[in-house]
């Protein structure tokens, strides 16, 4: 089997915090996990030249990809019926699909 290979992506820096924003106000964390991650050089570079911060690449093995993804079903999984429900009421605004 082919083994995949690693995933590029880019954080915003301003100073010792990340860009956290998933919607339209850009908000700053300390926890670079948490951070937005762009895949796009080019939007990575106009976002950070907004809010006067630095582009920082990032790498991420396909394996470690696969196994949060397992991690977060088992999780998911994990909810109430009803927290459930809500999770995919909420993603379904956002025009999400779960599987």
């Amino acid at each position: 089997m082919e083994r995949k290979s690693d995933y590029i992506y880019y954080l915003i820096q301003v100073g010792e915090q990340f860009v956290a924003n998933r919607d339209c106000e850009c908000s700053f964390i300390e926890d670079e996990e948490q951070a937005r991650a762009f895949i796009d050089i080019t939007a990575a570079n106009g976002a950070a030249i907004e809010v006067d911060g630095i582009v920082v690449t990032r790498k991420v093995r396909y394996e470690e990809l696969e196994e949060l993804s397992v991690q977060q079903k088992v999780e998911y999984e994990a909810f109430s019926k009803d927290e459930r429900n809500k999770i995919a009421a909420f993603c379904k605004e956002l025009a999400i699909t779960l599987s």
